[in-house]
């Protein structure tokens, strides 16, 4: 009898650009309640990694990609330090025992962004939650963006709307979280059928009773 039989049939299967999404999603969501950072690194890691090979297999070139921007000569030394935390919190047997830690939730800012940023060059859409970070990323790092902010606002509405645009650079990333993912403030629909969407999977569990799991 194989694994597979022993299992049963699937639910369902999981394909690669759900793997990705579901990974930036969860960091997106845990970066914007201040989760930990370390947990929340793990996330962006995987899904930077599994980007990467995607695109390799595809031969799509990203918009950010390493390999291309640095010197073959330097790019393992690169990746040692790029996936420092990662591997320490992968693997117990092989380096230091101590990690040296640099700010790390603006390292995870950073690199959520060029993952989001990656996605969307891969698979050719954002969702929701990725927009929703993109804006946090313009108002963090305005000067990342090839165009400016008044490039992208309506001309009707452009003075309103940069007023509005001062008030939120003055501001901080919880306040601009906490107002993102308020209801009635962001794209909420969209917000709420993607986080559903994400949690499914969780349904049958949570919902069933445990005298019923026996």
């Amino acid at each position: 009898m194989n694994e597979q039989s022993e299992r049963g049939e699937p639910d369902r299967y999981v394909d690669q650009p759900e793997a990705v999404r579901r990974l930036i999603h969860s960091a997106i969501r845990m970066f914007a309640i201040g989760e930990d950072p370390f947990a929340i690194h793990l996330l962006i890691q995987s899904a930077d990694k599994l980007i990467l090979d995607i695109a390799r297999k595809r031969n799509v070139s990203l918009a950010f990609d390493w390999e291309h921007v640095i010197k073959k000569e330097h790019q393992r030394e690169f990746f040692q330090l790029y996936r420092e935390t990662y591997n320490f919190f992968k693997h117990a047997d092989k380096g230091s025992e101590r990690l040296p830690v640099h700010n790390i939730a603006e390292g995870n800012a950073a690199q959520l962004s060029i993952v989001i940023e990656n996605y969307l060059t891969l698979f050719g859409s954002a969702t929701a939650h990725m927009t929703a970070f993109r804006w946090f990323a313009r108002l963090w790092k305005p000067s990342w963006f090839f165009q400016s902010i008044e490039d992208l606002l309506p001309q009707d509405r452009a003075q309103e709307l940069l007023k509005a645009w001062t008030v939120m650079r003055n501001g901080r990333p919880q306040e601009f979280f906490a107002a993102a993912f308020a209801k009635g403030v962001w794209n909420t629909a969209a917000l709420e059928e993607e986080r559903n969407l994400d949690f499914a999977d969780n349904i049958e569990f949570y919902s069933t009773r445990f005298v019923d799991m026996d």
